[in-house]
């Protein structure tokens, strides 16, 4: 019986002969090549630059001025002061993120106190991130027409305004752009079953971890990613990859070693200061949780509209501005939730990567729940920038899903993506005028505040009275200026008194307490008409009385102490 042999051998297949095209021939097909895949990029970095560049004339706001302190020292200081030890074994500033502070030194050293250089560096960073958004949504699976949607959207999302028109800001982006680089490493890395990609991908994560803390929640984008990678081969490949659950144990491992570094640094795992960290991480109600994840952050994600910024209205429109706005968003929403239901018995994948893009969201805004909701100002809408790349994810489902439907829904789904970065770039642009107003009043309070500073000798107080934190919700004032002086004149012990309320007759008050107050002193009051500051002149006792000092007078938050030690507001006369 005669057995036939199935001959198991590929076919191979002779490589045709190429032939040399002219020179003219090849430029063009290299340039068709080249903007053909690149414009989708360049347009993503161009745009979000385009609409962040005026922002480089806010200059130095509120706690800019801290880090100004840091990184304006001289090279031996400042890396003793932020990366070593400091003598007394706390490690300075009250942030440990070493890597943030870094990169504004950086900046310094090559800008110099210039603060446009810093303010150019958030803005390509926040661009970067967007291109970064756009490959890492290709990498999902996800369509071109799509991916470019999501990285355009986040790149123009009004939210993004305080992060990047802000210079303390930087550490958010840039722990955004290191979790958005672990995952395209991690993604390489799987798709091409090379392990030797998990090394960047974790010194990534680390690198995350140094910018700022909340980049720990990146270790459970991890999963989601394989999740998304599994979908992606079993409908190219016909067979998925497989989990890297050790691989995950290492992640985490990198995550406890952070952690373990805070405690015998700062004695907390939050890096917030003794004051803070115990009440922020382990002991906020459960009412204060959910109103702060619910009715603030994922509010004012998906209507980014902020009342204070239209305060020369009536109530009434701004009420109707953020009903138009939140139906708007909502209604993108509701429209990528009927677009991926209708897709489901089509194309799977796009399922999983709304789900993912949900949980993103999620899992990105429980670190900073705790701390601080974000309300209807400009402050805080740092704390969302994570949680808008998962926003981002699910308007790219939406708009690719749109474009690889009927000619109808494609034209409609354009004309909607259309509207919404319009309305985004609008309230965006107005964001920024914000800061940029909020950085000339700034400017105009340090120059007086640092011009009559320089009187001031070692343990002086300078009282700020009804000084303006913020600027229809943008971050104004100074804080910590007390370290910007030590470090600008080499004076120590100062301490900042924030009076929220003038007194009545304010040279009577000044005059009674320069004759009881037992250090020198200068006042600085804001002046509403004209957005500047009026100076008292300065005192300086004779002798040291026995009246409280400083120390006594405020808390370590700047607040006014008891009155039966010192009675700063005393009746005229």
């Amino acid at each position: 019986m005669q057995v036939s042999v199935k001959n198991t051998r590929r076919p191979q297949f002779k490589q045709p002969e190429s032939f040399p095209l002219p020179m003219g021939m090849r430029i063009a097909s290299g340039v068709k090549r080249i903007t053909g895949t690149a414009w989708m990029p360049f347009l993503i970095f161009l745009i979000p630059c385009l609409i962040f560049w005026p922002t480089l004339n806010v200059g130095f706001v509120s706690d800019d001025y801290l880090y100004h302190a840091a990184f304006s020292n001289t090279l031996w200081d400042f890396l003793e002061k932020t990366i070593l030890v400091g003598s007394n074994g706390i490690m300075t500033p009250e942030f440990f993120r070493p890597l943030g502070i870094i990169s504004l030194k950086l900046d310094y050293l090559f800008w110099g106190p210039d603060p446009v250089g810093f303010h150019l560096t958030n803005i390509l960073l926040h661009s970067i991130n967007a291109v970064l958004l756009f490959y890492l949504a290709g990498s999902f699976g996800m369509r071109r027409a799509g991916a470019f949607a999501a990285g355009l959207f986040f790149g123009l999302y009004p939210l993004n305004s305080e992060p990047v028109s802000w210079i303390s800001g930087r550490f958010d982006l840039l722990a955004t752009t290191f979790i958005l680089l672990m995952l395209h490493a991690w993604c390489i890395g799987r798709m091409r079953n090379d392990l030797r990609w998990m090394i960047p991908s974790i010194i990534m994560f680390l690198l995350g971890t140094l910018s700022k803390e909340n980049a720990v929640a990146g270790l459970a984008l991890l999963p989601l990613t394989d999740w998304l990678l599994r979908m992606r081969t079993k409908k190219e490949w016909g067979t998925a990859i497989g989990w890297q659950w050790k691989w995950y144990i290492v992640f985490a491992a990198v995550a406890i070693v952070v952690i373990w570094l805070r405690v015998p640094l700062f004695g907390d795992i939050g890096g917030y200061g003794d004051e803070h960290a115990g009440l922020a991480f382990f002991g906020v109600p459960l009412t204060i949780l959910w109103s702060n994840f619910f009715n603030e952050n994922l509010k004012m994600l998906f209507s980014p509209v902020s009342r204070i910024l239209w305060s020369e209205w009536g109530a009434f429109p701004q009420q109707l501005l953020i009903v138009i706005a939140a139906v708007f968003y909502l209604g993108l929403l509701a429209a990528l939730v009927r677009i991926t239901v209708a897709a489901i018995r089509t194309d799977g994948s796009m399922l999983v990567i709304s789900a993912s893009g949900i949980a993103w969201i999620i899992l990105m805004m429980i670190p900073v729940t705790p701390i601080e909701g974000v309300q209807d100002s400009l402050s805080y809408a740092r704390f969302l920038y994570l949680s808008i790349a998962g926003l981002a994810l699910l308007t790219g489902v939406a708009v690719g899903l749109g474009f690889n439907s009927g000619k109808i829904v494609r034209r409609i789904t354009l004309v909607i993506f259309i509207l919404t970065l319009l309305a985004s770039s609008t309230v965006l642009t107005r964001h920024n005028l914000t800061w940029i107003e909020a950085g000339q009043i700034a400017s105009r309070i340090n120059t007086t505040m640092e011009t009559f500073s320089s009187q001031l000798t070692d343990n002086s107080t300078i009282f700020t009275i009804e000084h303006p934190l913020l600027w229809k919700g943008a971050g104004c004032s100074p804080t910590q200026y007390n370290s910007y002086l030590e470090y600008r004149y080499g004076c120590g012990g100062i301490n900042v008194v924030e009076m929220p309320v003038a007194p009545d007759d304010i040279d009577i008050w000044w005059r009674d307490l320069s004759e009881s107050y037992a250090r020198p002193a200068i006042g600085f009051v804001w002046n509403e008409s004209t957005q500047t500051i009026d100076v008292l002149p300065l005192f300086i006792p004779d002798e040291i009385s026995t009246v409280a000092g400083p120390e006594e007078l405020v808390s370590p938050d700047h607040g006014v102490g008891e009155p039966e030690e010192i009675n700063v507001f005393p009746e005229p006369g």
